[in-house]
């Protein structure tokens, strides 16, 4: 077992009935997956088995965990290393289950699609298809040859002016 302990201060909101919600500092301590929940102020102390715990989306630094009786718990930490190191925790607690591999889904196309195997070429239909080097070097001079007599005129008109 794991005997590694986790613990910072955040911040939970609570709701009560005559203020509306209202924020409390509590300092977490999660080990193994017990997690302790106390207040400096009025010696509180309440502990839950935590199930498992993730991001809170849309709220900054916020996380949430999940007791083994069904409740959520959510808090946000006061800072983004203490974010981190709570999404850690609770990732290393409860690692994601392996996805199954893409190349061993099948695959079932519509009635309408059709699919067609591409004939292998020979050496002689390859050839007419691309050009060979001397082709290549052949086109490459004339190319430079050309531009070569065109950079030579400009510079004989550009003198001339």
């Amino acid at each position: 077992m794991n005997t590694e302990a986790w613990s910072s201060l955040v911040a939970v909101e609570s709701r009560t009935l005559f203020f509306g919600p209202s924020v409390k500092h509590y300092t977490w301590t999660l080990k193994g997956n017990v997690l302790t929940m106390s207040t400096s102020r009025q010696g509180i102390q309440r502990t839950v088995h935590v199930k498992q715990g993730f991001a809170w989306p849309n709220k900054e630094f916020g996380f949430q965990v999940e007791t083994d009786k069904g409740e959520w718990i959510r808090a946000v930490a006061i800072s983004k290393r203490d974010w981190a190191m709570w999404i850690h925790a609770l990732h290393a607690k409860h690692p994601n289950p392996k996805e199954e591999s893409p190349l061993s889904k099948k695959v079932n196309f519509h009635g309408k699609v059709r699919i067609r195997s591409i004939p292998k070429l020979s050496q002689d239909e390859i050839s007419k298809l691309y050009y060979s080097d001397k082709e290549i070097d052949k086109m490459a001079r004339e190319v430079s040859s050309k531009d070569g007599l065109l950079v030579a005129k400009r510079r004989l008109a550009a003198f001339a002016v």
